[in-house]
């Protein structure tokens, strides 16, 4: 299990904190409605890398 922050995680958080909105109820960030395609590929490509390492953070917990 990882304890760290990569610098490329600080920066992708700091992005949906600006571009984003975090959905407590989902428990996920969802994109703003007035996102740009540029906006919505990024968006995408963030939640594509961020849920590659929740799984590797799980298989590295089991």
């Amino acid at each position: 299990m990882r304890y760290f922050v990569s610098e490329e995680e600080i920066k992708e958080l700091e992005w949906l904190e600006k571009n984003s909105i975090f959905n407590k109820e989902k428990w996920k960030f969802e994109l703003k409605k007035d996102a740009t395609e540029e906006e919505k590929k990024i968006f995408e490509e963030y939640m594509r890398k961020r849920e590659e390492r929740i799984k590797s953070d799980e298989q590295d917990f089991i």
